[in-house]
């Protein structure tokens, strides 16, 4: 199965993100049901290791509800040569527990360059929500399910 463990943003945020985001061209905009943040990713989650993950989902839930600010709509690789959209998030002191890289940079995955990369300039957007749960989520064929 293809899984990740993450969050899905609240609805009033999602509301607010979409009147914030910049008029862009060439961008295919992820759908407002789908975003969420990825803590971690399993691209083959064996049914051998399902329980072992749940476990895991289950221990992460305790921290939560997590309160996060956003500082940056950006692109990935970088702004000036996007081929993704994304709104950088501070999670403060829950970074360390939901992340097992020191290195991972929390986002939010809000678009995509359909043909060829998108250059513009990184903006500041400042938004404040909170993630009040936590999951395992199957995704496959574009489509997300609950896992646990």
């Amino acid at each position: 199965m293809r899984c990740f463990i993450g969050s899905f943003v609240p609805i009033e945020f999602r509301q607010k993100l979409q009147l914030k985001r910049p008029e862009l061209k060439g961008v295919r905009w992820t759908k407002p049901h789908k975003l969420h943040m990825t803590f971690e990713f399993y691209p083959d989650l064996h049914e051998s290791e399902l329980d072992a993950t749940k476990d895991k989902v289950s221990e992460l839930a305790r921290h939560f509800p997590i309160q996060c600010r956003t500082f940056a709509f950006t692109g990935f690789p970088r702004s000036a040569n996007a081929r993704v959209l994304v709104v950088r998030v501070d999670l403060q002191s829950a970074q360390d527990i939901l992340f097992s890289d020191s290195d991972a940079k929390p986002h939010i995955t809000v678009g995509y360059a359909r043909r060829r990369r998108i250059k513009f300039e990184e903006e500041s957007l400042e938004l404040t929500f909170n993630l009040d749960t936590v999951h395992l989520i199957e995704s496959k064929d574009g489509k997300y399910r609950v896992v646990s």
